[in-house]
């Protein structure tokens, strides 16, 4: 009877065990490891990161990926389409040199009154930016669509990518200031495409650009007016300042 009391206990106790055992295990099957669960989130970055860059390159319009650019880009447009004018330099010889003359034939060769205000419209700035543009040759870029459009928030910069097919483009917003007598630009944002611009990229690349196509325009102002004031309104600029060129009597 002992004997029997015993064996029924071992077995019983091998229940008990063998119970423990399978809970174990059904315990560790459900509860993945540390390393495969890091590998898990890691593979989740990497492609969140992949799909991230993916999209930004698409959203630049300068390259097609399938799905991406269908969701990413749009073909940009300007604020509103502007036709080149006549040219800043011609402006500037009609408008400041003819004034300057009259000036000094009523005045018997003096300039008593050297105060000077001047304008200028979107459509000469276009026609300008269109030239020298040309003259530079700049690969990127189709001069014979570049246009400049005038705000009182700022400037408007149009640059079509030459040969895109789907017909992408940087535009470049910028203000003009009068300080020390001469025009000073500041860009406030830069897009290509759809894509915002970093501001290191606008500082190294698109700054020294706008800054060297502007700077004849701004050579042409300065050898006859130090400048005083800007002021922008839909379509133009005005310029106020006074005259910096010395009479010879």
């Amino acid at each position: 009877m002992a004997r029997v009391e015993k064996q029924a206990h071992a077995e019983k106790q091998i229940k008990q065990v063998r119970e423990e055992v399978v809970k174990e295990v059904k315990k560790n099957r459900k509860r993945p490891s540390a390393l495969f669960s890091c590998s898990i989130i890691f593979f989740a970055v990497l492609a969140g990161f992949i799909c991230w860059g993916i999209w930004m390159v698409s959203a630049t319009g300068m390259v097609t990926i399938p799905v991406f650019t269908q969701l990413a880009y749009k073909t940009p447009q300007p604020v509103r389409i502007v036709e080149p004018g006549v040219p800043v330099e011609v402006v500037m010889d009609e408008v400041i040199k003819t004034d300057l003359l009259k000036r000094l034939q009523q005045s018997e060769g003096g300039l008593d009154d050297r105060s000077i205000d001047f304008s200028m419209n979107e459509a000469s700035l276009t026609a300008s930016l269109r030239s020298l543009l040309e003259v530079a040759n700049a690969p990127q870029i189709d001069p014979s669509n570049l246009q400049v459009a005038i705000e009182p928030s700022g400037y408007e910069l149009f640059l079509p990518i030459k040969d895109n097919p789907l017909e992408t483009a940087a535009i470049i917003y910028f203000e003009t200031k009068a300080e020390e007598g001469v025009m000073t630009i500041e860009i406030d944002k830069v897009k290509l495409g759809n894509l915002k611009v970093p501001n290191i990229i606008v500082t190294s690349m698109f700054k020294p650009m706008i800054q060297s196509q502007l700077g004849e325009i701004n050579s042409q102002i300065a050898s006859y007016v130090s400048l005083n004031e800007i002021n922008l309104s839909s379509g133009g600029v005005q310029f106020t300042g006074v005259y910096s060129v010395e009479v010879l009597k």
